[in-house]
């Protein structure tokens, strides 16, 4: 969707993840929403623990590993966010990019 000021999900496909932080409020009540637009992964993060959703005939069940990002686990995003914790964002974006890199070759971001 780069290049893109608005999406149009009438037009354009839904995107292939949805990441909710639900530190103040869960995000519990969207997920209908996120299955009507035809998100096909959200990822929801409670602020010790990451949960992955996957759609499956209209609404979502936990699994263990993304199917989006193949090979990744939440058990994995939850240690890489736990380690983050005393880093800030700038050692935390750091220690990420190390984290993929080291498992999944150079990427563009």
């Amino acid at each position: 969707m780069r290049g893109k000021d608005r999406i149009d999900l009438a037009v354009d496909p839904p995107p292939d993840l949805v990441v909710e932080v639900d530190i103040t409020s869960p995000s519990i009540s969207k997920l209908p929403m996120f299955a009507e637009f035809g998100v096909p992964e959200v990822w929801r993060f409670d602020g010790e623990r990451l949960s992955m959703l996957r759609r499956r005939q209209g609404s979502y069940e936990e699994v263990d590993t993304s199917e989006v990002f193949r090979g990744v686990s939440a058990q994995a995003i939850s240690e890489l966010l736990e380690q983050g914790k005393p880093l800030g964002g700038t050692g935390w974006l750091r220690l990420a990019r190390a984290w993929a890199h080291e498992r999944y070759g150079k990427f563009s971001a």
